[in-house]
C-alpha cells in the first residue's frame, strides 16, 4: 500500500472477509487454478523439508524449486546461475542412501529427480 486510499480499500476488503467465507463455487475455482498450476510443475515437491535430514546436506527442496522454475518458465540459464550460487548444490554428493525417499510424503523418487536436476542445471 502506498497511499491512504489503498489502506482504506484493503480495510474494506478485510471487513468483508472471514475464515471459511468462500463458497463451494469459490473453492472449486481455487482448486482448479491450483491444479492447472501444478500441471506445469515437473517435480511434485511441496517443500515440506522432510528430506533435509540428508546426510550429505543437500538442499533437496531448493534444488527442486530451482529445477521446477527452470522448466515451468523455460529459463534454464537463470536457474543455472541460481543453482551455482547454492553453496550446497552438490547433487553429485548424493550417496543413494534413499533416506530422503523414505521420508518423502509425496513419494518422489528423489535420487532420480536429483539426477535430472543436475543434468539440466550443471
Amino acid at each position: 500500500m502506498s497511499n491512504l486510499k489503498q489502506v482504506e480499500e484493503n480495510l474494506e476488503s478485510a471487513n468483508r472477509s472471514a475464515a471459511n467465507s468462500l463458497t463451494k463455487k469459490d473453492l472449486n475455482i481455487v482448486n482448479k487454478a491450483r491444479g492447472k498450476y501444478l500441471e506445469f510443475k515437473p517435480i511434485a515437491c511441496t517443500g515440506c523439508q522432510y528430506c533435509l535430514s540428508c546426510p550429505q546436506g543437500i538442499n533437496i527442496p531448493k534444488i527442486f524449486e530451482i529445477y521446477n522454475d527452470a522448466v515451468m518458465y523455460e529459463n534454464p540459464k537463470q536457474a543455472r546461475e541460481e543453482y551455482q550460487r547454492l553453496s550446497e548444490n552438490g547433487t553429485e554428493k548424493c550417496l543413494g542412501c534413499l533416506k530422503c525417499e523414505k521420508l518423502c510424503p509425496q513419494h518422489i523418487e528423489i535420487s532420480k529427480e536429483l539426477k535430472k536436476a543436475e543434468d539440466l542445471l550443471s
